[in-house]
């Protein structure tokens, strides 16, 4: 699965970062460019339980790409974030354990990195990015609707309880 997601990731790279140019081609403008933007899809439930699939799609070539790394463990029901270059994985379950566990992948490193755990246990987790924070609220623990919140610090590794909402939630958007 590594080695799926080094080189595609290292194709992509190369390509951007590449200053060569056919000699026919008089504008640069003719050489061919990374995709703008690249969306990930990560894990999920599918054919009546969770998955490790990973799907990224280029959004100039409306095209999806598979990237499953067969190493990594199935998660459902999770949060996902993107901040300041890396993508978070944040909570969920797989069938049995309900997640507090953060994972970090690094799209230039082409590496999964375990992060610090939350405080609680959320599935089914809202998650939002706000003023370089990640923040996981509500959710479900595998026995009751949380109302309380936390938020992430990358530069400390840390999460941090804030106050709670006023009602429990999961599902939430």
């Amino acid at each position: 699965c590594k080695p799926i997601i080094i080189s595609t990731l290292t194709a992509m790279y190369n390509l951007s970062t590449s200053n060569a140019f056919l000699p026919n081609c008089i504008s640069p403008l003719a050489r061919p460019r990374l995709p703008y933007s690249i969306l990930f899809a990560i894990g999920g439930w599918s054919g009546g339980s969770p998955t490790n699939a990973i799907e990224t799609y280029d959004t100039r070539a409306d095209k999806w790409v598979n990237v499953t790394c067969h190493e990594e463990s199935p998660r459902a029901y999770h949060g996902a974030a993107f901040l300041k270059g890396f993508v978070y994985i944040i909570g969920g379950f797989d069938s049995v354990d309900y997640f507090n566990s953060v994972k970090r992948f690094d799209p230039v490193k082409k590496t999964w990195q375990q992060v610090a755990p939350m405080h609680s246990r959320r599935c089914y987790v809202s998650v939002a990015v706000l003023n370089d924070f990640i923040y996981a609220m509500g959710g479900f623990d595998g026995y009751t609707r949380l109302n309380t919140a936390e938020r992430y610090e990358p530069e400390t590794n840390q999460w941090t309880l804030i106050a709670p909402m006023h009602e429990q939630r999961s599902d939430a958007g």
